[in-house]
């Protein structure tokens, strides 16, 4: 035992030591002694017990741990030689503090799982195996006690209008069974009863209550995915009051279907409503994105209902759920791994981020035979998130992604289960052909050598002219977190004016360039629809085949598109737009809207192809922090090309990965097909 003494309730104890776990299969179970009186110390008994075990019956907590400090005390007893029990002290965080008092029963022993308790923190080899099985630990426990936090002036309110929420769901034609999916048999009265829903006066404060509390903290935790996922029974608390999960997430549903109504009827309006932020929810700027998506996961979990294994893999877990967070970093991928089959990776406290980063990048390629994980570098000129930019700077080589700078929503040009939408697979590309990836890694280096063929530099008289056009690329990006705030209609937008017209000329400004210098014949390509039809789906990342975007509807033709997109264009190039009240009228605004979140983060640019495509021009979108100087290549097996920056070393030219790119053209795998194209190595570091 530690002779460090530590005070509570006025007198001196030693500092609680936890004793070795007996196996890998065995945990940790706080009994909690009952208390009448709140304010009693915190009294327990911490006993193992094989997980296996099917008599064993337990509660796990799901809450937000906080600032590391630790205020709260839980005296523990524990044996002695000389008397038969003492207690002994371990300090804990004041959020589970409360949590533990607020659970205490007044008359009998209640049985918790609490992490803070129940694994040695200080024990990194203990730590790895328990973290390994935490989803276990949450399917055997009978339930999931959510501690949200103390009560507030407005919780009863917030509790009481998810109560409302969740019993009008059939009113307002929606199907219980399947609730957050669009109204199958929308009418006329149960559209009205949704308005009444948002738009109510009396209604306005508890929409507001509902609003902070999904505000709280423990919304935003990385853990909470598995916790709830997994969990058998799931119930929030807060204070006194107490939510059953289910109902919650009903409530979160119809939240779901008045931000599709309000996106696609009412406007700018929403703005002096409850529900006004709702609409946005997607890329996570209000306190609803969370709170929508884990209950729309949990009802249809990873796999339909089962609560099992997330088949599609860690990758497709972090890009789901991104903008949650951990208090370390290395949790970003361990909090959800044990959700997936990938058993490769494995936890360990021992190594640092950037070579967990590094292992799990390496792991993706060699286990998945692709370079999927390479779709997920963020290029460094991009805006990362204020948590990331205030982060340690982390030593990672350019192919490996840093997962603490994630956006939901982000479109990938590569082929991924859309994070919005568990049913919908987004087509992939096949630039580069049908064969397997060719590569080689070394561990030592941390460099990865790749087989491909070179497409093209960056245009230099083009890219004088892109290269003061980053602002445009910054309000592309500005506009994709706004975007869901806009009024969507089948052919015309209403936009802010100041922005509009700096969107509208940036997008004439390719246009431009994409005559000048590609088409290059002295004619404007919006007098035919042909000449068009390249730039008009290099802007959105269009397939040739399969033209999908959700701005269009999924049959849309590639044609179809691009007389869109003329329209588009030929009223932008003739100033065929007007003002309203501050916001534009913009022709073509389904086509806008596609280029808003294609171009968000990226820009439009042009390749001088090299001596194995006759020196011809290609256009496409690649990151924003592209430069002069910079390649297009393809690897072998790819989806997309990639771009590359050259650097010279002392054993030769080696690149560093900017990120994916689109190139017109090249997208299914033609550079591969073309007979006697070069391939050669490249290294990237």
């Amino acid at each position: 035992m530690d002779n460090k003494l530590s005070e509570a309730a006025g007198f001196a104890y030693p500092r609680y030591q936890h004793e070795p776990l007996q196996s890998p299969e065995h945990i940790r179970l706080i009994y909690l002694e009952p208390a009448s009186d709140r304010c009693s110390p915190l009294t327990c008994e911490v006993k193992q017990h094989k997980l296996n075990d099917q008599s064993l019956n337990f509660e796990a907590i799901s809450y937000t741990w906080g600032p590391p400090v630790f205020p709260g005390k839980l005296l523990c007893s524990v044996p002695d030689v000389v008397q038969s029990y003492k207690s002994a002290l371990l300090p804990i965080t004041e959020s589970l503090a409360t949590a533990l008092k607020n659970f205490r029963r007044p008359d009998s022993v209640r049985y918790i799982w609490a992490d803070a308790v129940c694994i040695d923190q200080s024990n990194p080899l203990e730590r790895n195996v328990q973290v390994a099985i935490m989803d276990q630990i949450y399917r055997a426990a009978s339930s999931v006690l959510v501690w949200l936090g103390e009560a507030d002036s407005e919780t009863e309110s917030a509790l009481e209008f998810c109560e409302m929420l969740a019993a009008k769901l059939p009113a307002c034609g929606m199907d219980l069974s399947d609730p957050f999916r669009r109204p199958r048999s929308d009418t006329p009265q149960s559209q009205a009863a949704r308005q009444r829903l948002a738009f109510e006066p009396s209604l306005q404060a508890k929409g507001i209550a509902l609003r902070n509390l999904v505000s709280r903290t423990w919304f935003t935790r990385r853990w909470i995915v598995q916790e709830v996922y997994l969990g058998r029974h799931v119930i929030l608390y807060t204070g006194s009051y107490e939510l059953k999960w289910e109902v919650f997430s009903l409530s979160m549903a119809l939240v779901k279907c008045l931000r599709r109504d309000q996106y696609q009827r009412a406007g700018n309006s929403v703005v002096s409503i409850w529900c006004a932020d709702v609409i946005k929810y997607k890329n996570f700027q209000s306190p609803w994105g969370l709170a929508c998506q884990i209950a729309e996961g949990r009802h249809y979990g990873p796999n339909g209902s089962s609560m099992e294994k997330w088949e599609e893999g860690l990758l497709s877990l972090l890009k789901s759920f991104p903008a949650s967070i951990c208090s370390d970093e290395r949790d970003l991928l361990f909090a959800v791994l044990a959700m997936t089959n990938e058993t490769w990776l494995k936890v360990d406290y021992t190594l640092s981020v950037e070579e967990i980063f590094t292992n799990f990048a390496i792991g993706l390629i060699e286990n998945s035979k692709s370079y999927n994980v390479l779709h997920h570098i963020r290029d460094k000129a991009n805006r990362a998130r204020e948590s990331v930019k205030e982060a340690k700077k982390l030593d990672l080589p350019s192919w490996v992604p840093d997962w603490r700078d994630m956006h939901y929503g982000e479109r990938n040009f590569s082929g991924a289960r859309d994070p919005g939408d568990f049913d919908t697979l987004l087509r992939p590309f096949g630039a580069g052909g049908i064969g397997p990836i060719r590569y080689t890694l070394s561990s030592c280096t941390r460099e990865l050598t790749v087989q491909g063929i070179l497409v093209g530099t960056l245009h230099s008289p083009s890219w004088e002219v892109l290269s003061d056009l980053r602002n445009y690329s910054q309000i592309w990006e500005d506009f994709y977190e706004d975007k869901m705030s806009k009024n969507i209609s089948e052919n015309v937008e209403y936009w802010g004016q100041e922005r509009s017209e700096q969107e509208i000329v940036a997008l004439v400004k390719w246009l431009e360039l994409y005559d000048k210098y590609v088409v290059s014949d002295g004619l404007s390509s919006i007098q035919d629809e042909s000449r068009l039809h390249p730039l008009a789906l290099t802007l959105i990342a269009a397939n040739k085949i399969d033209a999908t975007h959700y701005a269009f509807k999924k049959d849309t033709s590639p044609d179809d598109i691009t007389r869109t997109a003329l329209t588009f264009f030929q009223a932008a190039m003739n100033g065929e737009y007007q003002f309203t009240d501050g916001r534009i009228v913009v022709v073509g605004a389904r086509y806008v809207q596609a280029c808003t979140v294609m171009n968000a983060r990226r820009t439009f640019f042009i390749i001088e192809g090299n001596d194995d495509t006759n020196g011809e021009r290609y256009i496409g979108l690649g990151p924003r922090g592209m430069d002069h100087g910079d390649l297009v290549a393809v690897f072998t097996g790819a989806e997309t090309p990639f771009v590359l920056r050259p650097e010279q070393k002392d054993d030769g030219t080696k690149y560093r990965l900017v990120g994916e790119c689109y190139v017109y053209g090249m997208m299914d795998g033609e550079k591969f097909t073309k007979h006697g194209a070069h391939r050669e190595q490249f290294t990237l570091i």
